[in-house]
């Protein structure tokens, strides 16, 4: 089991070099089982499946050019891989309806993907937006 695990967290380690910080979307069928289930209501917005999760990173990689994501911890259990990480960019361009603010943002996500037959076919993204949305001056600073 323990080399099933590993094996799934080397897949989402390539996955996040190649296709996030890399931008080789053309890959994603590498990683995404055909019958991929996305849970984020947000990235699910762009459409069903693996093409709809394209949609999405398009529309993030064009709205911040230079994005890039490192994991800072990943662990695995059975068919389930989880990520902790930080990811940075500028605010180029418009991005979920928000006009391009110019400025700069470092957030910290957490991800998690279920394995089928050695792809990924389900993946849950849980992002500190507000911190993300704070430090783009979308959203206003609390507190005193």
């Amino acid at each position: 089991m323990e080399q099933k695990s590993d094996a799934n967290k080397a897949m989402v380690r390539r996955f996040v070099e190649e296709v996030k910080n890399k931008r080789h979307l053309e890959q994603m069928g590498e990683f995404f089982h055909a019958d991929y289930q996305e849970h984020n209501t947000t990235v699910s917005s762009f459409g069903p499946g693996i093409e709809g999760y394209k949609n999405f990173l398009g529309h993030l990689f064009t709205a911040f050019p230079e994005d890039t994501l490192t994991i800072d911890e990943i662990v695995a259990e059975g068919d389930m891989v989880s990520y902790r990480g930080t990811e940075s960019g500028t605010h180029k361009a418009e991005f979920l309806r928000i006009p391009a603010t110019g400025k700069s943002a470092t957030w910290t996500e957490i991800q998690f993907f279920r394995f089928k037959d050695g792809k990924i076919a389900e993946h849950w993204v849980d992002v500190d937006i507000f911190s993300w949305f704070t430090q783009l001056g979308i959203i206003p600073p609390m507190g005193g």
